[in-house]
């Protein structure tokens, strides 16, 4: 269990590996980030795939039992700069990424497949940021989603949690390709193929101006979103939250 590291053709396929939802732990985070980083140092490969194994989830997010010992030790601050660590990675790696989503990309998986270059999902996909539904703050994604979908869609779908389809994803621009369901890979690889067959040096230079372009206000949001995130961490709501979820009961929010 983690995550696996494939190279063919000068594509190299990241796959978490945490069944059954190939949820992110603080070690499968880890192990993604070591990939990325080996891929990266690769000298053969020009274009990354991230996925998820089997065709149940890509990634359906953090793993809520970690956050009893979070809770316990306060590590709110931390939690998130781990988290935030692996994404700035993803979008400023120097080569192309793609995301190849299957089942659930919600949370924290959704915010790992929108750091990638490209998106493409299966249409049985389901896309979302249901942190609210908990009382989670959502790190790092605001910034990034205003900077995707605009203000409006950002906070439909942060306010109220709820996933929506790849045909809406797509049609919001959080999507770029929507496929039959269980060849997201496929139509993967051969975008990356066709990236890796293009001038590295060129894509290298795009990718880098789009991404501080982005980055500076992903930069400057993050942090404040990073403190957000601290702050909700401490609230009653947010042990209330979590301790329903895994106790598998509605919660009994108190609204402090």
């Amino acid at each position: 269990m983690g995550a696996r590291l494939g190279i063919e053709n000068h594509v190299a396929t990241i796959t978490i590996d945490n069944p059954p939802l190939n949820l992110l732990d603080r070690a499968v985070r880890a192990e993604v980030l070591a990939r990325m980083n080996a891929a990266v140092e690769d000298g053969g490969v020009r274009a990354i795939v991230i996925t998820g194994a089997g065709e149940r989830s890509f990634s359906a997010g953090s793993d809520i039992r970690e956050f009893v010992d979070d809770i316990r030790r306060n590590r709110g601050a931390e939690r998130a700069e781990h988290e935030y660590e692996l994404l700035k990675q993803i979008a400023t790696c120097p080569k192309p990424t793609i995301a190849a989503i299957e089942g659930y990309a919600l949370g924290g998986g959704c915010e790992l497949a929108m750091a990638c270059d490209f998106r493409v999902a299966g249409e049985g996909a389901r896309l979302g940021f249901p942190e609210i539904k908990l009382g989670v703050f959502p790190i790092n994604t605001v910034e990034r989603s205003l900077l995707l979908l605009g203000e409006a869609k950002t906070k439909e779908l942060m306010f109220f949690g709820d996933p929506i389809s790849a045909d809406e994803a797509a049609r919001i621009g959080l999507l770029h390709r929507v496929v039959p369901t269980g060849h997201a890979m496929t139509a993967a690889r051969e975008l990356a193929e066709r990236l890796a067959r293009l001038p590295g040096a060129t894509l290298t230079e795009l990718k880098g101006l789009t991404a501080r372009h982005s980055l500076e206000p992903f930069e400057a949001g993050g942090r404040l979103a990073r403190e957000a995130a601290a702050r909700v961490f401490r609230t009653e709501d947010f042990r209330e939250g979590v301790a329903a979820f895994l106790e598998k009961r509605e919660p009994r929010f108190r609204h402090r």
